[in-house]
């Protein structure tokens, strides 16, 4: 026979693995752009508006959402690894992936995270991370992940200012037109 506290343990787990499952299939992204379509602030001339609008797909953005952990932040990699597949749009150089409407990054997202650095460095992609809260830093940081350690990616303080960013590498690649 099973005892009261087997019956408790059994029932939090279960009750856990339900929730890991209900929240896994809640999107994360909120919505995705490209740099085609999202532009930074920054006046530009006009033959540096018409590379971007020609170009600009070459900047994926995604803005998240909510609580992330190992069970969401696969839908991330999945819309990734999609994007980079789907030659349709042109090829890929930069990800923005736009933390400001994140309320947790789970300990457990970072190694999610890792598969996704590691994803895009075998892609020679960018990665540019938005609004990412100092706290959501700090998890990325205890799992190896900072933005000095190497060139995959880099952190700036808002979305208009990574798709800045992202749209001067478009345009230093084609200073020659």
């Amino acid at each position: 026979s099973v005892g009261f506290l087997e019956g408790i343990a059994a029932g939090t787990f279960i009750a856990a693995i339900l929730f890991v499952i209900s929240y896994s299939r809640l999107n994360v992204i909120k919505n995705t752009l490209n740099g085609s379509i999202y532009h930074s602030k920054v006046d530009r001339p006009k033959l540096h508006r018409d590379i971007l609008h020609q170009h600009g797909s070459e900047i994926f953005i995604m803005s998240l959402q909510g609580f992330i952990f190992f069970g969401t932040i696969q839908n991330v990699l999945e819309k990734v690894r999609a994007r980079i597949a789907d030659t349709s749009e042109g090829p890929l150089g930069y990800i923005i992936l736009d933390f400001r409407r994140v309320t947790h990054l789970d300990s457990s997202a970072v190694f999610g995270i890792t598969r996704l650095k590691q994803v895009t460095q075998a892609n020679n992609l960018l990665m540019v991370w938005t609004e990412v809260a100092p706290g959501i830093v700090r998890n990325l940081e205890r799992g190896g992940l900072r933005d000095d350690a190497d060139d995959s990616f880099i952190i700036k303080p808002n979305l208009d200012e990574g798709v800045e960013w992202c749209e001067n590498k478009v345009l230093a690649k084609r200073r020659g037109l």
